[in-house]
């Protein structure tokens, strides 16, 4: 474990005075952070909250079979957690993909003059482009460990293919705002907002629900979900209590009687958001 390797892009020791963690491993490359954390952190004794930290990451993954492309300039690391210790219940830490999410809108918010979304289940966009990204892993090592895996378009350059549906954070910014040598301090405002958020969400995750609401991405629009084996069509009407998306069914998605009364509603906890309209 190289913990006071120097790094290229971040200031170490400026990161090391945050309340929010208790320790930095960093390497200048990983292949994915999440899977440096998953390999290394049942193997010895860590004090936790732990940030693992790169300069490159090489092959980072989103959900599913999705891959995270990280080029200079953008921000992955994860954040890896003791969930006893954080007081968190099963009904939780389901919930930390969005706990997180705020985490990400809220640091954005006080950098930047702009307004950011969750997209359900684990996306920040600024208008219809996606910024950052979370990816939960969790690990059982005694007690349980969830690794929080997070990766921002801070000052990277978006290839031209993604173009249409991601940015930089860069790209909303002064120059000032969000060049690397700001990245440091972003990382550390960020780390804070985590830890509050997850503080949060063991305290009042009802409270956590609300703001998820208020800054949800999809509410009100035309989606179409890959969950499992089906396909479904609906407006977005809500996340609930359990981080589900509510959704009113489309008139072909509906199962009861035809014209039969009232909202036809489904809820769906995990899934592939395939495609999104206004209504």
């Amino acid at each position: 474990m190289k913990r006071n390797t120097e790094s290229r892009i971040f200031v170490l020791d400026r990161l090391r005075q945050s309340s929010a963690i208790s320790e930095i491993y960093f390497e200048p490359t990983m292949k994915s952070t999440n899977d440096w954390a998953i390999e290394h952190c049942h193997t010895a004794s860590m004090p936790f909250p732990a940030l693992i930290l790169t300069d490159e990451q090489t092959a980072g993954r989103g959900r599913g079979e999705n891959t995270w492309l990280a080029d200079r300039g953008s921000l992955t690391f994860s954040l890896v957690i003791n969930v006893d210790q954080e007081n968190l219940t099963a009904e939780s830490k389901r919930l930390l993909p969005l706990a997180a999410g705020l985490a990400i809108v809220d640091t954005i918010e006080q950098a930047l003059p702009v307004t950011s979304l969750i997209k359900w289940p684990n996306d920040v966009m600024i208008e219809n482009k996606k910024v950052a990204g979370v990816l939960i892993d969790t690990i059982q090592r005694g007690s349980e460990l969830a690794v929080i895996g997070i990766g921002v378009n801070f000052a990277n350059s978006i290839p031209t293919s993604q173009l249409p549906e991601a940015a930089s954070l860069a790209s909303y910014a002064e120059d000032t705002e969000c060049g690397i040598e700001k990245i440091t301090e972003f990382l550390f405002n960020l780390l804070e907002q985590l830890m509050l958020a997850i503080r949060q969400l063991s305290l009042d995750r009802l409270l956590i629900i609300e703001r998820v609401n208020q800054k949800c991405w999809l509410c009100n629009k035309i989606v179409q979900i890959e969950s499992g084996l089906q396909t479904i069509d609906g407006q977005v009407l809500k996340v609930d209590e359990a981080g589900g998306l509510v959704l009113e069914l489309s008139k072909q998605a509906k199962t009861g009687p035809p014209n039969s009364p009232g909202l036809q509603m489904h809820t769906i906890y995990s899934g592939r958001v395939m495609s999104v309209r206004s209504p």
